[in-house]
């Protein structure tokens, strides 16, 4: 496995990604790349610990899945009032 610490200057957000043996240089520069978009829009500390893995599903049409086993729903009111002064 290896390690990186995605971070950019002025930006809260730091993202600490592991990568396992099946992740390519492509799919790593692709990651990185939405890490750094993401703390351009963000100025609050947080840190992300993530670990990828690269897996070929086939071909059966689908460009992106997901194994979890559960989600979270949000609720974004809260945020737009706030944001509108309401």
């Amino acid at each position: 496995m290896t390690t990186q610490t995605v971070s950019t200057s002025g930006s809260g957000l730091v993202f600490h990604n592991t990568y396992t043996a099946n992740c390519s240089q492509q799919y790593i520069n692709c990651i990185v790349a939405a890490e750094q978009q993401l703390e351009r829009l963000w100025t609050n500390s947080v840190t992300i610990n993530i670990t990828f893995d690269e897996v070929a599903k086939g071909t059966n049409d689908f460009l992106a899945t997901n194994s979890w086993t559960s989600w979270v729903n949000v609720n974004y009111t809260p945020i737009e009032e706030c944001a509108s002064g309401g």
